[in-house]
C-alpha cells in the first residue's frame, strides 16, 4: 500500500484520527477504543486482529508512538475496544 494513501488529521497522546485509502481510523488512546471502517475489520474485532489498514497508519507514525501504542494493545489487551460505526 503507498504511503500517499495515509493521511493523519490529529496525532496528539490521547488521539489518533487518520484516513488509509477511504477509510477512516480513529483511536482513542486514553479511552482504549479503536474505531475503524473497512469489512476485514469488522469481521476480525471480535478476536481483536488488526487489518492492513491499521498495519499501514501503524507504519506511517513515529516509531516511538506505534511501539507504545502495540504494548499497550498487547498487555491491555483486554482494556481494547475494537468498534466500527
Amino acid at each position: 500500500m503507498e504511503d500517499s494513501l495515509v493521511s493523519t488529521s490529529n496525532a496528539t497522546p490521547e488521539r489518533i484520527d487518520a484516513k488509509v485509502k477511504d477509510y477512516v481510523v480513529h483511536i482513542d488512546l486514553k479511552n482504549h477504543t479503536i474505531l475503524h471502517d473497512c469489512e476485514d475489520w469488522r469481521k476480525n474485532m471480535d478476536t481483536k486482529n488488526l487489518c492492513k489498514h491499521l498495519g499501514k497508519l501503524l507504519l506511517s507514525l513515529d516509531q516511538n508512538t506505534a511501539l507504545d501504542l502495540l504494548r499497550s494493545m498487547l498487555k491491555d489487551r483486554e482494556q481494547w475496544k475494537f468498534a466500527a460505526p
